[in-house]
């Protein structure tokens, strides 16, 4: 039998754990200690695997702060109808939103939307006039 060298090696200092899954499988863990483009390269036999060197996005935390709302749903709704409002999260990082209303005796459930990367549509039918407040989180 053979024996090949493996070796993971990533920029940054980054030191990675490499755990041996058998049947010629690997598995690569490793944690990121700052933000940055990572380069990781996986070599056999001293050779890069196909499609090694690797480009890893190491993104920050989400920063709701970032998030921008939009649209008339965030400030006006008509008893029975469909609202729409906006959210474009493309620089607030990596995160899942969600949204909800409470009003003064309901609250209407909000269906959220991705129609494209990192923009969202949240669209809801107030049940009754009156004030509603309206939620977005992302996190």
């Amino acid at each position: 039998k053979q024996w090949y060298q493996r070796r993971v090696a990533i920029t940054a200092g980054i030191v990675p754990l490499i755990e041996d899954l058998g049947l010629g499988e690997y598995s690569v863990t490793y944690v990121p200690n700052q933000f940055i483009d990572l380069i990781i390269s996986v070599t056999w036999a001293e050779q890069h695997v196909p499609g090694s060197p690797f480009k890893a996005v190491v993104l920050g935390p989400p920063d709701a702060t970032r998030c921008v709302l939009s649209g008339e749903g965030i400030h006006i709704a008509r008893p029975g109808w469909p609202a729409e409002f906006l959210v474009n999260a493309q620089t607030a990082g990596v995160g899942h939103l969600t949204a909800n209303i409470q009003g003064a005796n309901s609250n209407p459930n909000v269906e959220i939307e991705e129609y494209a990367e990192g923009k969202f549509r949240g669209t809801y039918i107030a049940k009754e006039s009156g004030d509603h407040d309206l939620f977005v989180y992302w996190c």
